[in-house]
């Protein structure tokens, strides 16, 4: 089976046997295309994070123009969508029917933003950023819980987790 240059990369930053100077022209471009996409996702992020704290109500046409780019960039990195790919949206679609179940209890938007990411980013490094962002709603929400203000039925947007928790893994952390 023939594995692509990005694969190759990704493989090689995994188990930290690249080097800073990376040789060939092609795993230069690929390198280049990585974390252009890469800042690309995080500043769509930054501007969902935005718009879903102002006004908690996320533009649909924005989350499509970035399915678009994401299912775009997957396919100019690995290919046509493989596997993880598919998997990353099928915990996407998982989050719709959480969505439709505890009516709108967790946004349509959240759980079409987790689609477009898992189409992105694959089914394991998803679930990476979706314990991250989890685990950081579920702090902020205790916190919620303990300051008197608040019930336990108030509602606060998640993707700003998501954002965090995306730029921790981008980052390494998680």
């Amino acid at each position: 089976r023939k594995v692509s240059q990005f694969i190759k990369l990704q493989w090689t930053q995994k188990n930290h046997t690249c080097s800073k100077k990376v040789r060939s022209w092609p795993e230069r471009r690929m390198q280049q295309m990585l974390e252009v996409s890469r800042i690309g996702c995080g500043v769509y992020l930054c501007i969902l994070s935005i718009i879903d704290i102002w006004t908690r109500r996320i533009p649909l046409w924005f989350l499509a123009a970035g399915g678009a780019a994401a299912a775009a960039a997957r396919i100019c990195q690995t290919g046509p969508l493989d596997f993880s790919a598919l998997a990353g949206a099928v915990t996407g679609a998982v989050f719709i029917v959480v969505s439709r179940v505890t009516r709108e209890g967790f946004g349509y938007g959240d759980s079409l933003l987790i689609l477009i990411l898992g189409v992105y980013l694959g089914f394991w490094n998803l679930l990476g950023v979706l314990s991250g962002a989890l685990l950081f709603s579920a702090l902020f929400a205790a916190a919620l819980l303990l300051y008197k203000g608040f019930d336990r039925k108030a509602g606060y947007p998640f993707i700003p987790f998501l954002l965090v928790s995306y730029f921790l893994w981008m980052c390494g952390v998680q």
